[in-house]
C-alpha cells in the first residue's frame, strides 16, 4: 500500500499528516494550557487573505463578545461590512 501511494500521483500530504498524528504527542497535554492560548494569543491572519476578509473574520473571532461583528445589530451590521457587499 505504501510503495502504491508513494509512487502515485496522489496527495502526499493528505496520507501523511494523519500519519503524524499518530506518531506524535497532541500540541497540548493540558487542557488549562489549551484555553489560556486561546484566551491569551494574538489572532494572526495569513498573508495571503484579503483586507476585507482578514477585518471579518477578527470581527467574527473577537474575545468579547459584545464586542464582535453582529453582536449589537442583527445581520445588517455583517452585511455592512465591505467583505460581504
Amino acid at each position: 500500500m505504501i510503495k502504491t501511494i508513494l509512487l502515485s500521483r496522489c496527495n502526499h500530504f493528505a496520507f501523511f499528516f494523519p500519519l503524524f498524528f499518530l506518531i506524535s504527542p497532541p500540541p497540548y497535554q493540558d487542557r488549562k494550557e489549551l484555553f489560556k492560548q486561546i484566551r491569551e494569543i494574538p489572532i494572526r491572519v495569513p498573508r495571503h487573505v484579503s483586507t476585507e476578509t482578514g477585518d471579518f473574520m477578527l470581527g467574527l473571532l473577537h474575545r468579547n463578545p459584545s464586542k464582535r461583528l453582529g453582536a449589537t445589530g442583527d445581520a445588517a451590521q455583517l452585511k455592512d461590512t465591505p467583505f460581504l457587499r
